[in-house]
């Protein structure tokens, strides 16, 4: 995968999550922050708490497994955001699943900073031929996903610079309606 498409691709991802995460309770189901639940998690030695907004959808298909898609935004500063974007095929109930290398499941990882002269980005990404990790469901059903993940992540465009680790991630999120 080029650089370019990658980046495309995390972009695109990143928006669509972004609006999708806009709308909703203003409160969570839990009570807590914007959005519509948590996501945490240590990416690259630092603190991530997806306070801003969370987004989910799970879809059903008893013959090839469900697939979990899940979104967080954190500001960092003046301008500055970092979104997770995690998207899990072939869910068959609560369970651990591989992401990265060899599967159809992807995460993507932008760090985003407006500067002078527009939009600066850095994207991580586990895609079918590089990364790894897992993604672990401990309670899912049609109004709720519940669980935690770990990934190593790889640099998908020129502003990224090396992997990224992205550990003691843990989500609990409300499904969204269609």
């Amino acid at each position: 995968m080029s650089f370019r498409v990658a980046r495309q691709a995390a972009v695109s991802l990143m928006v669509a999550f972004g609006v999708a995460a806009c709308g909703g309770d203003a409160t969570g189901p839990d009570g807590g922050g914007q959005g519509t639940g948590t996501i945490t998690a240590t990416v690259g030695g630092q603190n991530f708490n997806a306070s801003l907004a969370t987004a989910a959808t799970y879809t059903e298909n008893a013959q090839v497994g469900g697939v979990l898609s899940f979104a967080g935004t954190e500001t960092t500063g003046a301008g500055s955001t970092r979104q997770l974007n995690v998207t899990i095929s072939g869910i068959n109930g609560p369970g651990t699943y591989n992401v990265g290398q060899g599967t159809s499941s992807i995460v993507v990882y932008v760090e985003a900073t407006l500067t002078g002269g527009g939009v600066t980005t850095a994207t991580w990404t586990s895609t079918l031929l590089a990364g790894a990790g897992t993604v672990t469901i401990t309670e899912i059903s049609s109004n709720r996903a519940v669980g935690t993940f770990q990934f190593t992540l790889v640099p998908s465009d020129q502003g990224a610079v090396g992997n990224k680790s992205v550990t003691s991630g843990k989500f609990n999120v409300a499904i969204q309606s269609n």
